[in-house]
């Protein structure tokens, strides 16, 4: 094959691997109603099982990091693909919550072997075609997760809610087969001069943790976004219940649409990751700001901001766990800084996201959107800061 031809297969398995893994990671909380009615199991033992699964898979991510610049990540990936299809093949014969909790726990774990080592597979696989690949991937769980709320109610009333499970087992034994058999097995790249890497990794410390913590930021913002929008337009504006689940189905759209603008914006004129993540928080700032302001005018005016804030935090997502960690490919550090980032991120989120739900009684949402709007000031400085600090002399030392 050309290797125009070879870049598109490659994309295709990379694509299809991200979607069997953002099934067998989203079903669960699709359809938790669906067992909750099934099984008479309790919403706090069933929500305890999501929860749990959150915090497990953020510190997968630092475990799947470290580990993936160090052995192949071919097999990482394989192994998460099928211990997370074994993991939701399971969860169908629980007979009692705890097994649930368990099982949903394990799996967020091996599920973050399909983030850090997929993405340093990507930069060794496809090189220099990496950002238009990543940038699909990163579309294809935005559309994939938005599907499976589609689709589970058609398999869940030809048959129950098992056959959600089963098929996303089968489909992750389908992505694993396909990725064993068809990825080339490449080997972790180490630094070439390696007292000149010692040198650039002394460069950004501080920088780097300012990009650690700006990335918890935008965890903390884009999820607190995703959750909470819904329940802000019911009880400010009083709306009906379609309204709330037309919003979350406009998400996805205006994401990818400031996506595909943010990325011609970083490809065209900024060149630098954390600088145009700055420029995402700035937006951010102006969107939040608004809010306040117009916290109660219109719910149209609501949904736009918050579609406005999901999807500028969406790409400065990108920007900071995919593009960061491949400058740190000389160093053999691509998966473990990774990892780093992603921990990071999830961690805000669910810290910012039970902080909103536990303090919004408190504050009120006009209150609470001031709050983002300091989250998004602080992300924005210190976006500002690491990408002409540190940083700067760091990504100028790999050019």
């Amino acid at each position: 094959m050309s290797r125009k031809q070879q870049l598109l297969f490659y994309k295709a398995l990379f694509l299809i691997c991200t979607m069997a893994g953002t099934v067998t990671r989203t079903n669960f909380a699709a359809i938790i109603s669906e067992i909750e009615d099934a099984t008479g199991f309790s919403k706090v033992g069933l929500s305890l099982a999501i929860t749990l699964h959150f915090i497990t898979f953020a510190i997968g991510h630092l475990l799947a990091g470290y580990i993936g610049d160090r052995t192949k990540p071919k097999e990482l990936v394989v192994a998460g693909m099928l211990m997370s299809a074994a993991l939701n093949a399971l969860i169908p014969v629980c007979t009692r919550p705890i097994q649930m909790i368990v099982l949903w726990a394990l799996n967020g774990v091996v599920q973050a072997f399909l983030g850090p080592p997929m993405l340093l597979m990507v930069v060794l696989v496809v090189e220099d075609g990496f950002q238009p690949v990543s940038m699909l991937m990163n579309g294809t769980i935005t559309w994939t997760s938005a599907g499976l709320y589609a689709i589970a109610p058609i398999l869940i009333s030809l048959w129950s809610w098992k056959a959600v499970f089963y098929v996303s087992a089968l489909l992750g034994i389908l992505a694993a087969f396909l990725f064993l058999r068809f990825c080339p097995d490449k080997a972790v790249r180490t630094a070439g001069n390696p007292e000149a890497s010692i040198i650039r990794w002394k460069l950004i410390p501080v920088a780097f943790h300012g990009i650690v913590v700006a990335a918890a930021l935008e965890g903390a913002l884009k999820n607190g976004v995703t959750t909470w929008m819904p329940t802000n337009l019911e009880e400010v504006f009083h709306i009906s219940g379609s309204l709330s689940i037309l919003s979350g189905a406009l998400l996805p759209l205006f994401s990818s649409i400031i996506y595909v603008l943010s990325m011609a914006v970083y490809n065209r004129l900024v060149k630098n990751p954390v600088r145009c993540a700055g420029l995402l928080f700035a937006v951010g700032v102006c969107s939040t700001a608004l809010l306040t302001i117009f916290s109660d005018t219109h719910p149209m005016l609501s949904v736009f901001l918050f579609c406005l804030l999901n999807g500028v935090m969406n790409s400065a997502q990108f920007l900071l766990l995919n593009v960061v960690p491949t400058f740190f490919q000389e160093e053999g550090l691509v998966s473990t800084v990774s990892g780093a980032l992603f921990a990071s991120s999830y961690f805000g989120s669910g810290i910012f996201t039970f902080y909103i739900g536990s303090a919004v009684g408190q504050t009120g949402w006009t209150g609470m959107a001031g709050i983002w709007c300091g989250v998004a000031i602080v992300g924005a400085i210190l976006c500002r800061l690491s990408a002409y600090g540190g940083w700067g002399d760091y990504k100028r030392s790999n050019e």
